[in-house]
């Protein structure tokens, strides 16, 4: 009883932490997070393009770029995947089988995916800018019904989005992404 106890704390205290991080810049592909440093939120979405659970939310992802894209909201889909493991996530085939209405970057030596702690796809951040650096306030789930959107119940990305613009904090945080494990390099 002990044990799980204490594996119980140390569980809830290491994703605590996560929403007390704070990060700096980084460059993909050419994007750097400081450009949008003037925004109300910086939406990071672990994607890719093999995971049954990533590829059905490429539609509702779009469509929450196009709710939001006027009201200071960036949206940026990233895949750390490595392509030796997962070749339909390789640089030249993700943009085609996933087309989504924003930017879709490969993190190739996978060192943002490390940094912010990802560890599904998909998974969901948000970033809030403060004094020129990046405060993370959201991690977790984009909703509550991966394989069927008919069936959501709990918008929690969207609520979060609504909430970091309206200058609050995102509640519930975290919450536990659903979806497949990142590949990470060998």
């Amino acid at each position: 009883m002990k044990k799980l106890l204490f594996i119980h704390i140390y569980l809830l205290l290491t994703i605590a932490s996560a929403y007390s991080q704070t990060i700096g810049n980084f460059t993909i592909e050419n994007i750097s997070l400081s450009q949008f440093s003037h925004q109300k939120a910086v939406v990071l979405i672990f994607t890719s393009s093999h995971c049954k659970f990533a590829t059905q939310y490429v539609n509702r992802l779009n469509s929450l770029h196009n709710e939001f894209n006027g009201q200071g909201v960036t949206f940026l889909a990233i895949n750390s995947n490595d392509p030796t493991m997962s070749p339909s996530d390789s640089h030249d085939q993700m943009r085609t089988l996933s087309k989504y209405n924003f930017s879709y970057v490969k993190d190739h030596a996978q060192s943002v995916a490390r940094m912010l702690g990802a560890q599904k796809t998909p998974e969901a951040f948000i970033l809030k800018p403060v004094g020129g650096q990046f405060e993370v306030v959201y991690k977790g789930i984009i909703d509550d019904n991966p394989l069927d959107e008919s069936m959501v119940k709990n918008n929690a990305l969207k609520i979060a989005i609504q909430q970091t613009i309206g200058g609050g904090k995102p509640t519930p945080s975290p919450t536990v992404s659903l979806g497949c494990p990142i590949k990470w390099g060998r």
